[in-house]
């Protein structure tokens, strides 16, 4: 049986490890930096589910406050980088992994809880804590999960459906009863697209989410869910083809208000059904990500519109929206991204008026989902510090410029029509495909690079190592590029670079 997968994912445990004494945590630091010839100093192993065990008594007390709330999480956040994986109780870990699945996921209820007792008007620093601490939280069920369960093959025909599988894959909370879909529930997802990476990486805090629906029980009991999606706009689809359409991880939210929640569900189903009888066309994605524009839509805002109609305007999702902020924006002007504040899908999550009431994951692939994080948010990290940007070239340039067109030819708009919105302009085209063409590469690099680590070490990257190898493959082809600019004039087959003609300094 596999294991050494989960080590190097393990020491995400600490970031749930809020009452570590400090001399263990700078023997670990001090002994991680020391001289190779120096000897290693001892250190006790850590005990996962007890370091799980003194968290939640932390955020049950009364020391975990409004006031300590940033520090207690900043602080267990960090504590991942003073350790090695070699430091965690390997085998102890081996025959609590199911069990330290559960204990995270309860962990991740027990903190909402209290954020909810705290009742911040607006994000503070306790909130941006939280946010950090989700998403290390759920990398590590990921790892745990996908140990326990003897990593399971991601055979691409054979998926499971959202929301199905044994307990590990399926965790539900034990207050919401026995789980069950209601008319007015939210439901935030990860896709397996690049699209969707690049959705979850675009605020200043990451996220392991790209997209939020609401689910809709008709007066038949039928299941619809409702929500917006960049290639063809605002629909209401069969619930079945929402759990089938490849999702990696997706998590529930309710309202306490069930009539309210329902309400607000059934308005957004009439008010697509409608827009579509009276127009032939969907109600149009709001590429420009603007919560304030009510004649287009993104998901998050469409459901965030059911339920400010619904309410009369009383409840307005969300309680905390992110902000999305680049030095370099020529990615974000081209997508007609203005707004420095908005409503990205893992908002939900930290909101307190909606219960998690259950989340679910495909095992077999949510390794997939790290490493396209780590692609995006190296892409990122390059457009803001290298000052790099999307190219068209001449192949990209006519691909968007004919999809534009031929999407208002009305021989070709049918076929055209559940790919690609009409509202959607040559730049957002454009820098699409260079984005999911460029992140392909990048993807496929990783996996080489993970593989051949694995081969020399028994360890997975980290995500900190993933990055580096991509900062070095990133190198590596700009000297490629380098190379092949000086020498293409006269040499026809001068080597080109691996992603240098798509993604580069301007």
């Amino acid at each position: 049986m596999r294991w050494y997968a989960v080590i190097a994912a393990l020491a995400v445990a600490v970031s749930f490890y809020a009452l570590w004494p400090a001399s263990d945590s700078q023997q670990l630091s001090s002994a991680s930096k020391a001289a190779p010839s120096a000897p290693a100093a001892a250190v006790t192993p850590i005990d996962l589910l007890a370091a799980l065990t003194e968290f939640q008594k932390t955020l049950k007390g009364s020391k975990f406050s409004v006031k300590t709330c940033a520090s207690v999480l900043e602080e267990t956040y960090k504590k991942i980088y003073d350790l090695r994986p070699t430091s965690l109780d390997s085998e102890k870990t081996k025959s609590q992994a199911a069990t330290i699945v559960k204990s995270l996921f309860e962990t991740k209820l027990l903190l909402r809880s209290r954020l909810k007792e705290f009742a911040l008007p607006k994000e503070e620093a306790c909130v941006s804590a939280a946010r950090d601490i989700f998403r290390a939280g759920r990398v590590l069920e990921d790892s745990l999960g996908e140990f326990a369960l003897e990593y399971p093959d991601d055979d691409l025909a054979q998926r499971p459906a959202a929301f199905t599988g044994g307990e590990l894959s399926m965790l539900v909370n034990p207050q919401t009863g026995p789980f069950e879909l209601k008319s007015g529930d939210i439901l935030l997802s990860r896709g397996s697209a690049f699209v969707s990476a690049a959705i979850a990486r675009l605020a200043d805090v990451d996220s392991n989410f790209s997209h939020l629906e609401i689910l809709y029980i008709d007066a038949d009991g039928k299941k619809w869910t409702i929500g917006s999606h960049i290639e063809v706009g605002a629909i209401a689809q069969p619930f079945e083809t929402y759990a089938a359409d490849g999702k990696m991880r997706a998590l529930v939210f309710r309202q306490a208000d069930a009539a309210l929640a329902h309400r607000a569900a059934e308005f957004l189903f009439k008010k697509v059904k409608a827009h579509q009888e009276a127009t032939g066309e969907n109600l149009p994605y709001d590429f420009a990500m603007d919560v304030t524009d009510s004649k287009e839509f993104f998901c998050s805002e469409l459901v965030a519109h059911g339920f400010a109609e619904a309410s009369e305007q009383k409840l307005k999702l969300p309680q905390y929206l992110s902000r999305v902020r680049m030095k370099n924006r020529n990615f974000l002007d081209r997508l007609g991204i203005k707004s420095e504040r908005t409503f990205v899908p893992a908002d939900i999550e930290l909101d307190p008026r909606f219960e998690l009431v259950a989340e679910w994951r495909d095992y077999a692939r949510v390794n997939a989902s790290h490493m396209q994080d780590a692609v995006l948010t190296a892409m990122y990290k390059w457009m803001d510090e290298e000052n790099y940007v999307l190219i068209e070239n001449a192949s990209v340039g006519i691909k968007s410029f004919l999809a534009w067109h031929l999407r208002r030819w009305p021989v070709f708009s049918n076929l055209l029509k559940e790919k690609l919105p009409k509202n959607m302009g040559q730049n957002v085209i454009g820098a699409m495909t260079v984005l999911n063409e460029t992140g392909e590469i990048l993807f496929r690099h990783l996996e080489e690079a993970n593989d051949t680590h694995f081969e020399t070490s028994d360890f997975w990257l980290t995500p900190q190592e993933m990055l580096g190898a991509l900062d070095r493959f990133r190198k590596e082809d700009l000297k490629k590029y380098q190379i092949y600019q000086k020498t293409r004039s006269y040499d026809p087959l001068a080597k080109r670079p691996d992603f240098h003609l798509l993604f580069r300094r301007d």
